[in-house]
């Protein structure tokens, strides 16, 4: 996601505004490199160094959106979220019934945290929470669509909500509704990322909505952005539109946007060598893609493309070792810390499997431990 105050790491030299405000900064920057939960503690000396006095309605923003993303990395490993979330909702509660009603912009990213955490709850508990969540975010949404000029901070929080709606949509299962708010955010970005759909394309075969017809596309040219926030934006919402068609099981239409939106990344970093690392969340869905129409050589070069970057992205692990329970591959471990880490993080004992890959998975493993 967009970091919302996009400044430096939290130091001694800070004032207390200015390091809180790191770390929010920094604990986006781990959600964003899927870092383990362990990570995130690193951040928790800084709590003991800053003051709630004076910077209340940040001081408990910035420590729920702490406990919300370390709950997110706890919930990607399959492990119990809920301490992380409740702790989230204990900061946020005094402000549950007033953070829409003073139309401050921390304000706004109260109510956004609270979205967030019915959102999450939705994810790891009951699915009725993501009815909450849709509350929630509509309240920014009914704010902001009233305003008539936007400022940074602002335009972030109202893309951020935007896409966060289309989501729930999406894990509800409300597929059309999802792909409204997904193609509305497209069409509108498109134009500020000067992206051209290339014809006899996935993308090319749809019929998009037009500008004109869209409730929202005023408020885009009122936001107020960098260039490279857009861009961030407008990925994320492709990325979602790829996870919905995969959803419906539209695996070629899924896999082909994969391969437009790497194609563009690529040619929008350039020559910059800092850039150039493919997005993580395109290369596992296209690796799924490539699982669920049985093309196992591709999916497991794709995950382990994600691999090589992030050794302990458990969503590529898992779906590497599917590949390779599916395929019935003989695997010879010899020693080999990669194996050894894939084997050992994927928990693949959390992953419902018919009894023929339990068998083949629990004969790995046996194999595995030998070694």
């Amino acid at each position: 996601m967009i970091d919302i105050f996009d400044v430096l790491e939290p130091n001694d030299d800070m004032d207390n505004e200015s390091r809180l405000k790191g770390i929010y900064s920094e604990t986006e920057k781990k959600h964003d490199n899927r870092v383990d939960e362990d990570s995130y503690d690193s951040l928790k000396q800084w709590f003991a160094k800053v003051k709630s006095d004076g910077n209340e309605k940040l001081y408990h923003m910035v420590k729920a959106n702490y406990y919300l993303r370390r709950g997110q990395s706890k919930a990607g490993a399959f492990q119990n979220a809920k301490e992380d979330y409740l702790e989230a909702i204990k900061l946020l509660r005094d402000f549950a019934d007033t953070a829409i009603v003073y139309y401050e912009d921390m304000d706004l990213l109260l109510q956004l945290c609270i979205a967030k955490y019915f959102r999450n709850m939705g994810d790891c508990e009951r699915r009725s929470n993501y009815s909450f969540a849709l509350y929630e975010f509509r309240k920014i949404e009914g704010y902001l669509n009233r305003k008539t000029t936007f400022n940074d901070l602002q335009s972030k929080v109202w893309l951020d909500m935007k896409i966060n709606i289309g989501r729930i949509y999406k894990k509800s299962y409300e597929f059309e509704n999802a792909e409204n708010y997904f193609w509305e955010m497209f069409v509108c970005l498109k134009e500020k990322v000067n992206f051209d759909i290339p014809q006899n394309s996935a993308l090319a075969e749809i019929e998009l909505p037009q500008k004109k017809d869209i409730l929202d596309s005023q408020i885009y040219d009122l936001l107020q952005v960098d260039e490279n926030v857009y861009y961030n934006y407008f990925v994320q919402v492709l990325v979602q539109l790829i996870i919905t068609y995969r959803k419906q099981r539209q695996y070629r239409r899924s896999m082909e946007i994969c391969k437009q939106v790497l194609a563009y990344e690529a040619l929008c970093v350039k020559g910059n060598e800092d850039d150039k690392k493919e997005n993580i969340d395109i290369l596992n869905n296209l690796g799924v893609c490539y699982r669920k129409t049985e093309q196992y050589k591709q999916a497991i070069d794709t995950f382990e493309k994600v691999k090589e970057s992030n050794a302990q992205n458990r969503f590529a692990n898992i779906n590497y070792w599917k590949c390779i329970i599916d395929e019935g591959e003989e695997i010879e471990f010899h020693n080999n810390d990669n194996f050894k880490f894939s084997i050992e993080s994927s928990n693949l004992n959390n992953i419902m499997l018919s009894d023929e890959q339990n068998e083949i998975y629990k004969k790995m493993l046996s194999e595995y431990k030998k070694e």
